[in-house]
């Protein structure tokens, strides 16, 4: 048990410094792009975005997870996934490419048939490297992942950049897919000593399939709700529309990705370890929740404040256009921070079809305010009843998650008491101070929000928040 403790604490301490590098790496790379691109490129990839992230829900099938949550796999198990995936990834690219013309069409954007059928190629690789992958997280081997990333990132964001500076527009986008999934392919079967041979076995796959396909049930109708903003923006208002409505997005999700992302990456298959021992497994859930709070509240509501100045700094005076959009977003960038931890939850205690069943309920609602909000009001409309209807979803969620672990939300809003009051006096002391001080100066902005800081520091180390306490103790090693 220490061993697995150990492996978890190194697992996170890795994922985060991964993620916060990524992030890092990201903002940069997209600052560079954002100024070499046009708004409409961005649309444009957006728009195909919309049809191959759910291919590769489709490519995945859940299969992946299921490796991370099964007790020692055999090799003729992980044979057969293989070339199960493989078969997924064959598939999907043919149909990406049967249906480009059709896509084009219905965006009335016909350069997007051949944009298509070039990036269908990136779906078949990506196919190669899913149990690979999968084998990687489940030995909690995060400081591989780490290099990995890094190294995939610096050369496929260069050559993206190369591309992006000599004028190939957004065939520098759809390159970077390609090189990104064919490096992973070397990268991750570097990292791991299982070699697929040729064979196959219906019956030992089985029970994986039992766990996956629920899974794959939960994550389409999550990419669905996800994702439907983006299919009828870039239909009904046009790929420059689209572009300033994606990099808004993109721009509040980099946090709920990369610190949230990076803390669940760690947490399923840990959790998975434990997974019959309900109080544990419940401690480790809050500790990842205080965590997340502390670091991701702050971050958005720093974001909703500053995002004229962040906007300027990464995009440029071009993208002004995003600034409204990013300040909307940026509570219900919050609640999915915690929302999406509940997956590793249901995922470990193998409830993948209980996670179907609520998020059949939770993401009609949501697409349906989606749906109603654009058709009356148009994108804010749409993100105020989106919002409304995720923290609905958030507490449908919550209430399963915390019965399956013997447990309610009203242990959860206890155990939380602390964070949220601390949090809550933070966005308190924003508003009052924007309120008072003269804002048209940036150095009162900064003060500003150097005060902000200090009393929330201040408050989280005389609370003895659990993520300030975690903090401190890391530091000092």
């Amino acid at each position: 048990m220490n061993n697995l403790k150990s492996k978890t604490i190194s697992g996170i301490s890795w994922s985060i410094v991964d993620n916060v590098t990524k992030l890092l790496l990201t903002l940069f790379i997209g600052s560079i792009l954002a100024r070499l691109l046009k708004p409409d490129d961005f649309g444009v990839i957006a728009m195909i975005f919309v049809f191959t992230g759910f291919l590769k829900i489709l490519r995945d099938f859940g299969l992946g997870a299921s490796v991370i949550q099964k007790t020692n796999p055999s090799s003729k198990e992980l044979d057969s996934l293989f070339w199960v995936t493989i078969g997924f990834g064959v598939f999907v690219t043919v149909v990406l490419i049967a249906f480009s013309s059709t896509i084009a069409s219905f965006y009335e954007l016909p350069k997007l048939s051949k944009l298509i059928k070039v990036i269908s190629v990136a779906m078949f690789l990506g196919s190669v490297s899913i149990i690979p992958e999968s084998l990687i997280k489940k030995d909690l081997d995060f400081k591989s992942l780490f290099f990995r990333n890094i190294g995939n990132l610096i050369i496929s964001g260069s050559v993206t950049i190369l591309m992006a500076y000599y004028g190939y527009g957004v065939w520098a986008l759809i390159f970077k897919e390609i090189i990104f999934n064919f490096l992973l392919i070397i990268f991750n079967f570097s990292l791991v000593k299982w070699r697929p041979s040729f064979s196959f076995s219906y019956g030992s796959i089985k029970s994986y399939l039992n766990f996956s396909l629920p899974l794959f049930g939960e994550n389409s109708l999550n990419y669905f709700v996800r994702n439907i903003d983006n299919l009828l923006i870039g239909k009904l208002l046009g790929d420059i529309t689209l572009g300033y409505y994606s990099k808004a997005y993109s721009l509040m999700l980099l946090p709920v990705r990369q610190i949230s992302g990076s803390i669940a990456n760690v947490m399923f298959p840990s959790l998975s370890i434990i997974k019959n021992d309900k109080p544990k497994v419940w401690v480790g859930y809050m500790n990842v929740v205080k965590i997340v709070s502390f670091v991701n509240f702050p971050i958005m509501i720093s974001l909703f404040f500053f995002a004229k100045e962040i906007v300027l700094i990464l995009f440029g005076s071009q993208w002004l256009e995003v600034i409204p959009i990013i300040k909307a977003l940026c509570f219900v960038g919050s609640i999915q921070s915690i929302a999406t931890l509940a997956g590793s939850i249901y995922n470990s205690q193998g409830k993948t079809k209980l996670q179907f069943k609520v998020g059949l309920f939770t993401k009609s609602i949501m697409s349906t305010a989606i749906v109603y909000g654009l058709f009356n009001g148009g994108i804010f409309s749409m993100i105020l009843y989106y919002t409304i209807t995720s923290s609905i979803a958030f507490v449908v969620e919550l209430y399963f998650v915390t019965k399956i672990l013997n447990n309610s939300i009203l242990s959860f809003l206890d155990d939380l008491k602390k964070e949220l009051l601390v949090i809550g006096i933070y966005l308190v002391s924003m508003i009052l101070l924007f309120s008072f001080v003269n804002t048209d100066s940036l150095l009162n902005k900064i003060l500003i929000q150097l005060a902000s800081v200090t009393l929330f520091i201040f408050l989280s180390m005389k609370l003895k928040l659990f993520a300030f306490q975690l903090l401190k103790k890391y530091l000092k090693k």
